[in-house]
């Protein structure tokens, strides 16, 4: 921007006032509306940053300046209505309404957060919808950079029952302290209420819960892990889950489960060693090769849910998309029912 484009930027006249920080303003050469931002002087540098990113669901911030030892920002102006004035109008919305919403909250964030800045303030009323249906992430003001080494945040900033517990002194607030609001702002979405009011049951309940954990190493570890969840793909970063009775925390279990998988590779390779010591002319026990065979036909038979569908339960949360709890039930029926099958052909074969 040339400097005489710059001047004829800050040409303005106001037109209403929204706040005691906030204008309407009305360019004198285009006639385009904007917003005049009036923040603290130490807000210059994140918003000369967010002045830099081009993302359509972020509000465009046009230039930043420091007036009287103040920053002062033109923003972009956006004809529509906010989240929270939606839900109050109109009620709450529908998983498919929330999906296509948060898929571009996610977006708008990963623009911020790739360029080394937390919005901080995640909430409806701060996520507006234009006249076309498009969403923008607005209102940048205590949003800042993620500074290295820094054990806490030097000012306590937020809106209670959106902004992370890192954000009230606990930690330095880094990109889950986003992610935090938005598990508040999905469940305001489908419920109209907070999580502590009332935590929305479906679909999005595990999101919800996931991002909303206390601990901020519990939650997703980045915006695109949440943007997998919302679309209904998995988000582990293994890249293979531990087998079925190594993945709950019970050591009984743990135990129980080595001990039989240590049965079975050992009469595995003494099955082996049988077929080997028999081709050298060595007679082998046929009882050891006939609990071999067993082993192996049971195994097959009982792995075979796992091996079409990689997982017995991706394949029941698929199946219960909206209900967790029923979707617990029919994974256990599927283990089940997979040994069952297992067992039948395993006899009918060895029979």
């Amino acid at each position: 921007m040339t400097d005489t484009q710059k001047f004829a930027l800050w040409q303005n006249d106001e037109i209403s006032k929204l706040n005691n920080n906030t204008f309407v303003v009305r360019n004198r050469a285009s006639g385009q509306l904007m917003i005049k931002r009036v923040l603290s002087k130490d807000s210059f540098e994140v918003m000369q940053k967010v002045s830099r990113i081009s993302c359509k669901y972020l509000m465009k911030i046009f230039d930043v300046a420091i007036i009287d030892n103040r920053c002062v920002c033109l923003c972009e102006y956006i004809d529509g209505i906010s989240l929270c004035d939606r839900v109050e109008r109109y009620g709450t919305f529908t998983e498919k309404e929330t999906k296509a919403i948060m898929l571009s909250v996610c977006d708008g964030l990963s623009a911020l957060h790739y360029n080394g800045i937390v919005h901080r303030d995640i909430k409806p009323e701060n996520i507006m919808i234009d006249r076309s249906g498009n969403i923008k992430i607005i209102d940048y003001d205590i949003s800042r950079e993620v500074k290295r080494g820094a054990n806490q945040d030097t000012e306590i900033l937020g809106t209670v029952g959106y902004a992370s517990p890192e954000q009230f002194g606990f930690s330095q607030t880094d990109n889950k302290a986003d992610i935090y609001s938005c598990g508040v702002l999905m469940n305001f979405l489908l419920t109209g209420k907070l999580i502590n009011e009332e935590i929305y049951q479906g679909f999005f309940t595990p999101i919800i819960e996931k991002c909303t954990e206390i601990d901020k190493d519990k939650r997703y570890s980045n915006i695109s892990q949440l943007k997998l969840a919302i679309l209904g793909k998995r988000t582990d970063d293994r890249k293979y889950r531990p087998l079925p009775g190594f993945r709950g925390k019970s050591v009984l279990l743990k135990i129980f489960m080595t001990v039989i998988l240590s049965c079975y590779f050992f009469f595995e390779f003494y099955y082996i060693y049988a077929m080997i010591t028999q081709d050298a002319g060595v007679s082998a026990d046929p009882l050891y090769i006939q609990i071999c065979n067993f082993l192996i036909i049971f195994v097959f038979f009982t792995g075979l849910p796992y091996i079409l569908f990689g997982d017995v339960g991706r394949l029941s949360r698929k199946l219960c998309k909206k209900d967790e709890e029923k979707g617990r039930y029919i994974e256990k029926a599927l283990g089940v029912l997979s040994i069952v099958i297992g067992v039948v052909i395993l006899f009918t074969v060895v029979v």
